[in-house]
């Protein structure tokens, strides 16, 4: 990633070791507006940027929401302007459709759950 991404040690440190979330958000704000920039044409980075914004979100499951929707748009941005192959869509897929259905399903039990109580 450091041939892609001359800062990426100073991102990764950043987002290992500060205690802050701003300051992780605000890195990762920075890679993404980096890979807006410069990613086209460097499709062979897109699997390594989606792995590292996964692991940053600790596989979607991070508590902060700025963090993980920070992670998110890094793959947003990856997937429009790099392009994402199969395998790495659905390791996405894998991570986020239970995420997205489970939210659902509380949606729908609170909606019946009030359409009960009336």
């Amino acid at each position: 990633m450091s041939s892609f991404y001359s800062d990426f040690g100073k991102l990764k440190t950043t987002v290992e070791t500060s205690p802050k979330w701003q300051e992780k958000v605000e890195a990762m704000n920075t890679f993404s507006k980096f890979i807006k920039e410069n990613g086209k044409g460097r499709e062979a980075q897109n699997e390594a940027i989606v792995v590292y914004a996964n692991s940053l979100s600790k596989d979607f499951k991070a508590a902060n929401m700025n963090i993980l929707k920070c992670c998110l748009d890094c793959i947003r941005c990856t997937a429009e302007v790099c392009g994402i192959g199969p395998r790495v869509a659905k390791s996405i897929m894998l991570s986020l459709v239970p995420k997205v259905s489970g939210f659902r399903c509380l949606q729908r039990r609170s909606m019946i759950a009030s359409w009960v109580a009336r």
